[in-house]
């Protein structure tokens, strides 16, 4: 709690799938491994925004949070709170996180795909260090655990502008999510994580179902 996790990876390369595959074995507060992944919330809140996802792709990710969670379906556990926030403006979205973590209360974690959504010009140092600024200072009141997903340049591979070089600096880990040109599969590799060594390289891909599996 506190730290900040950050994944990067280009469009479609599936960093949403990992991320909600995160947002899911948390979710299950221990009960459920999902792709490598567990850990436990504690009973506190799950805050997950998206800014780029049409309502009925957002939505069926959603069911892909609840499925990985192991949680049946009609049931809607108490501790998560999931919004989409793709027509509202920049700055609403940017009043609405810390509006939802003052009315949720006790969020321990709080999910914004994507980030570069709330950010006006990604390369403008000095907006993007006010911007991270900011959410550290609302992260650290709260104790809250943050995951921003953000695209890597186009031109580059690596993550987007000043945001980016901002959120790794600040960053406790950051996962890159790749996905090959000839298979299909993505690669989950964790590019650092601070006092720790990094956990090996591993394959996933999403099944005839459209269920994620490691491959």
């Amino acid at each position: 709690f506190g730290d900040w996790v950050t994944v990067v990876g280009a469009a479609k390369s599936r960093k949403s799938a990992i991320t909600n595959s995160i947002v899911g074995c948390l979710l299950s507060d221990g009960f459920s491994e999902v792709l490598h992944f567990s850990g436990v919330v504690n009973n506190r809140n799950i805050l997950v925004l998206d800014t780029e996802q049409n309502a009925p792709d957002y939505y069926k990710s959603q069911l892909q949070i609840y499925k990985q969670a192991a949680i049946e379906k009609g049931i809607d556990p108490d501790n998560f709170y999931s919004f989409c926030l793709t027509d509202c403006r920049m700055d609403e979205r940017l009043e609405f996180i810390e509006y939802a973590m003052e009315q949720i209360g006790n969020v321990g974690l709080l999910v914004i795909d994507g980030i570069v959504d709330i950010c006006e010009d990604y390369n403008d140092q000095k907006g993007v260090r006010k911007l991270v600024d900011h959410l550290k200072v609302l992260t650290s009141k709260h104790n809250t655990l943050m995951i921003p997903v953000l695209h890597n340049a186009r031109s580059t591979g690596s993550a987007r502008g000043h945001l980016g070089t901002e959120l790794i600096n600040k960053s406790k880990a950051v996962i890159q999510v790749t996905k090959d040109k000839d298979y299909g599969y993505s690669k989950v590799k964790f590019e650092y994580l601070r006092g720790s060594q990094d956990p090996p390289e591993y394959n996933f891909t999403h099944d005839d179902n459209g269920d994620l599996i490691l491959c």
